[in-house]
């Protein structure tokens, strides 16, 4: 399977946009996302669409690189 947001966490990178590595996986409407903290997984799974880009085609954290 492929890692959304390059294996980093979609959570820290809204709250400080920060590109960590994530340890922790989740799934969302067929993508995997990775977590840096059993608390941003939480997060991220009690209101993904706040951390999930509105389009496809935008990688938050590719686009800080």
């Amino acid at each position: 399977y492929a890692v959304a947001f390059g294996g980093c966490d979609p959570v820290q990178f809204v709250r400080s946009q920060q590109a960590v590595e994530g340890r922790f996986l989740a799934e969302h409407e067929g993508h995997f996302f990775m977590f840096a903290s059993r608390e941003n997984h939480d997060a991220f799974k009690a209101n993904p669409a706040r951390y999930v880009p509105k389009s496809a085609a935008v990688d938050r954290v590719a686009s800080t690189r």
